[in-house]
């Protein structure tokens, strides 16, 4: 994954609507009207995703089981921070 400079966008989403998925899964493809992702990692450097059903297990789309997800999710965002800073210094 090529990494730029620019901050990492992240978006929760229990529906399409509370951050405009429809429109993200235009450009950047996707199922359903959910973009294309692996875990919540996006194939648009930088753009992360929470909250959607079944970004990795039952419980992604739910309060009670968004944990894991946004711990996986928040280390993705971490190595592209350090990646994205690396190559700007």
């Amino acid at each position: 994954m090529k990494h730029g400079t620019r901050s990492p966008i992240g978006c929760f989403a229990s529906g399409e609507r509370e951050c405009g998925l429809a429109s993200t899964t235009r450009i950047i493809g996707g199922g359903g009207g959910y973009p294309t992702h692996d875990r919540g990692v996006t194939t648009v450097p930088g753009l992360f995703v929470l909250g959607l059903p079944w970004l990795h297990t039952w419980g992604s789309a739910r309060f009670a089981g968004i944990e894991r997800d946004a711990r996986y999710v928040a280390d993705r965002v971490a190595e592209y921070r350090a990646v994205a800073s690396a190559a700007a210094a």
